[in-house]
């Protein structure tokens, strides 16, 4: 399955764990890792906060971190700069006025890859002030990519074998899903994902030497101690 290393050597595995487009059944979720005293992330939309963010505020008060979900994806050719300006400064900006910092914002799916990877590589060395996205973010020699992993595309067996795999070699995991009231089906959970699963993966995570914080925390910790002139520089 492969394992994600940093461009810094982490001390520990690391997992992050969160949940985008702001689905209140995530609730649950959020909730029980405060249980656990486990930080979490929310990619979020603004215009799909229907609970005055309430979630929100479950989440980055008990620790943990509010990211920027993009709502619209980039599918012509003929998008500028300036759209993707609109696109990824407004979101964070509406989140900002709600009370809460932003530091990353996560791409929506099924985009125009090489017209948005084109256009982000422009958007993060001018624009944002972000620190990372879940395709882009800072680099020394080599372009960073924060690598996500859906929690519902694995089974239980096969996420301890990729977590065995990070505690072994120290490597990272940032990790998503978008529902835990079985709405959310794959082919590792034909019958849907629930929070009873979601729960046993935290718990083979918690069994492991392994380290769970935010990806602010993470991309702080490990990245940025990189010499800032190198930032953003392609091979």
């Amino acid at each position: 399955m492969g394992t994600n290393k940093p461009l810094l050597p982490l001390d520990k595995a690391v997992f992050c764990v969160g949940f985008d487009d702001y689905n209140l059944d995530c609730l649950v979720a959020v909730e029980y890792l405060n249980s656990q005293q486990l930080p979490s992330y929310l990619s979020l939309i603004p215009d799909n906060v229907t609970d005055n963010w309430s979630m929100a505020h479950a989440c980055y008060d008990n620790g943990g971190e509010i990211a920027a979900h993009s709502k619209d994806v980039l599918t012509n050719q003929n998008q500028t700069f300036e759209m993707m300006n609109d696109k990824f400064v407004d979101i964070p900006a509406k989140i900002g006025e709600a009370g809460f910092p932003v530091y990353g914002i996560i791409r929506a799916g099924g985009t125009d890859q090489g017209k948005e990877n084109t256009l982000l590589d422009e958007f993060y060395c001018r624009a944002s002030g972000l620190k990372y996205s879940d395709y882009y973010g800072p680099a020394s020699s080599l372009q960073y990519h924060l690598t996500r992993k859906n929690l519902t595309n694995r089974t239980l067996e096969q996420w301890e074998t990729l977590l065995n795999d990070l505690v072994t070699n120290k490597g990272y995991c940032i990790s998503f899903c978008h529902h835990v009231n079985g709405t959310e089906t794959s082919e590792a959970y034909p019958n849907g994902f629930t929070l009873n699963d979601f729960k046993a993966i935290i718990s083979a995570v918690q069994e492991r030497d392994i380290e769970v914080m935010t990806i602010n925390e993470f991309v702080d910790r490990y990245i940025y101690g990189i010499d800032p002139t190198d930032a953003f520089v392609r091979p």
